[in-house]
């Protein structure tokens, strides 16, 4: 199928790691604003015909969790040129990650790949919980964490990755955290749909961490998994300014960290 797979063996003491890893840079540099929303809702929110307790039941008692995560990709200055050309070299992603008991490996993969498949948002009121739950915890961080929050902000303008960091961990993502969750859950919903089926449609690679069993068995999978996952081989990346991110660090003189009165779509 031409998808990329990485595998490695370790002594994992019967437990195995799964990552299916999709690029985030086929998106529009303003779409980046929304990914750390879709990381945390894609897994939480049940897909197919399957509510979301029913689907965090089926994924607690085979896997020790399931979810996603951004990562903004870097690479080494005196990196050879040949690892620099390759495709899914200093990508941004954005990373479906599970661990599981080897022996689940086969029901691991299967609910992974529902997840990635069917996830479609459509439990709106589930979505709006999610994402005011996501705002509210972001906001309360910024006193305990205000160290941190000063150094992404201090660094944000020094490269493109930085500004990365800020967006999506940054006071830049209260900012976009407080929007989101004023956002009508309709039009939310629809967002996160077609960003998730935008990202999939990019390619994607896979990685494996397990014992020798666990990868003779991951292998065995395999196939079926890409089939079902609907995987494709990793597209090129969409070329994007540095100076679009760069904006998207931008505070737009917000005063306070709180429950806003009115919708923030029209504050912005």
């Amino acid at each position: 199928k031409g998808v990329t797979v990485f595998e490695s063996k370790e002594p994992m003491n019967g437990i195995s790691y799964l990552q299916v890893a999709f690029p985030a840079d086929v998106l529009d540099a303003k779409d980046y604003i929304y990914l750390p929303c879709l990381c945390m809702c894609v897994s939480q929110v049940g897909w197919g015909n399957q509510k979301w307790d029913k689907a965090q039941s089926r994924i607690q008692s085979v896997t020790a969790g399931l979810g996603a995560y951004t990562h903004a990709g870097v690479v080494h200055p005196e990196a050879p040129e040949e690892d620099r050309n390759k495709i899914y070299v200093g990508r941004d992603w954005i990373i479906f990650q599970t661990k599981f008991l080897e022996e689940n490996t086969k029901q691991a993969m299967s609910i992974v790949s529902e997840c990635i498949c069917q996830t479609d948002f459509s439990d709106t009121e589930r979505l709006k919980e999610l994402v005011t739950s996501q705002y509210n915890s972001i906001r309360t961080s910024v006193i305990p964490y205000g160290n941190y929050y000063a150094y992404f902000r201090a660094s944000c303008k020094n490269s493109r990755v930085r500004a990365l960091i800020e967006i999506w961990d940054g006071l830049a993502s209260v900012q976009s955290a407080e929007r989101i969750a004023f956002m009508d859950e309709k039009k939310l919903a629809k967002k996160l749909k077609t960003l998730l089926s935008n990202i999939k449609e990019g390619g994607a690679f896979v990685n494996m961490i397990a014992t020798k069993k666990g990868l003779s068995i991951f292998k065995k999978e395999l196939p079926s998994f890409i089939e079902n996952t609907s995987l494709k081989p990793l597209g090129q990346k969409k070329v994007c300014p540095d100076s679009d991110f760069y904006k998207l660090t931008e505070l737009k003189g917000f005063k306070k960290f709180g429950p806003a009165k009115k919708s923030c779509d029209d504050e912005y």
